[in-house]
């Protein structure tokens, strides 16, 4: 069949025509991001050291790091699905509304409770961190009022945080076991929403002193809860053709094949190939002498 022209002109022909499909419609099915990458990881670690060291965060003398690029899915499933499409999320992303991708650079000492996790912008601007005490770490009990004051001044003047389109919304304070108050601010952007998903910054005050900065998209908890079940549904139908796979390949593959093998007597049960021209000895070949 191979060899006939009119197969071969249809195999061009249906070729052009899905090459004309995917052309225009390729962004429609797979969202193509423009990212200004500018950080690579070693400057992501380096960056990550330099903030670490000037605003006293994580453990002192941190020996080791990790650090890696990633894309917040959740956010980026969301707003593909229902904060408005691909042109949604790209307008998010070049807006800075909330950067779905970024640098985290993990900084801690083995054996040793506290780390701090720092992240960056593609283009290399710190993005917010998380300096993760011990329960027990000793520091005053300030009220509200006093802690957001450190945390909208601190956030202002070392992370270059603007809250003017932000609204506060009440505090939330936890009392630890050391006497420490830890006090938890979370602001709603009022000028801009992606749907029903809302953008949001989180400010989280241990004792005297800023201990988070973390901007997030909070995606409705119905879409939650419908992302995990088409994760677990994609997971379950990868698992089910993994193993349609090993199935198709032992019993179609080896099977079948040795059967078939064996009908047409090119194979044998003993391991020897029936069928294949055999080489013969050139009877006026040399022979070597037998080794004594």
């Amino acid at each position: 069949m191979a060899r006939k022209p009119l197969f071969w002109i249809l195999f061009v022909v249906l070729s052009a025509a899905a090459l004309a499909f995917a052309i225009p419609n390729f962004s429609k099915s797979f969202a193509v991001i423009s990212l200004d990458l500018r950080m690579s990881r070693a400057a992501a670690i380096a960056g990550a050291r330099d903030l670490a060291r000037s605003h006293h965060i994580g453990p002192e003398g941190a020996q080791r790091e990790a650090a890696e690029f990633s894309v917040d899915d959740t956010v980026k499933t969301f707003m593909e699905l229902e904060g408005g499409g691909a042109d949604a999320f790209r307008s998010m992303l070049r807006d800075h509304l909330y950067d779905a991708y970024t640098w985290k650079v993990r900084l801690f000492r083995e054996g040793e409770a506290r780390e701090a996790a720092i992240r960056f912008r593609p283009d290399g601007r710190p993005y917010g961190f998380v300096d993760h005490l011990r329960e027990d770490a000793p520091g005053p009990s300030l009220p509200a009022d006093a802690a957001r004051a450190i945390a909208e001044t601190t956030a202002a003047r070392d992370w270059g945080l603007d809250l003017k389109p932000f609204d506060p919304s009440p505090p939330s304070t936890e009392r630890r076991p050391g006497g420490r108050a830890d006090h938890t601010f979370v602001y709603q952007r009022r000028d801009a929403s992606a749907g029903e998903g809302v953008y949001r910054v989180r400010l989280v005050v241990c004792g005297d002193r800023l201990t988070e900065l973390t901007h997030f998209l909070l995606v409705p908890e119905a879409f939650s809860r419908t992302y995990e079940k088409m994760r677990s549904a994609n997971d379950a139908i990868g698992f089910a053709a993994l193993v349609l796979i090993v199935v198709l390949y032992l019993i179609g593959g080896c099977v079948v094949g040795a059967f078939l093998l064996m009908r047409k007597r090119r194979y044998s049960t003993t391991g020897r190939w029936r069928g294949w021209p055999t080489t013969r000895r050139n009877p006026e070949a040399p022979s070597w002498p037998a080794r004594r």
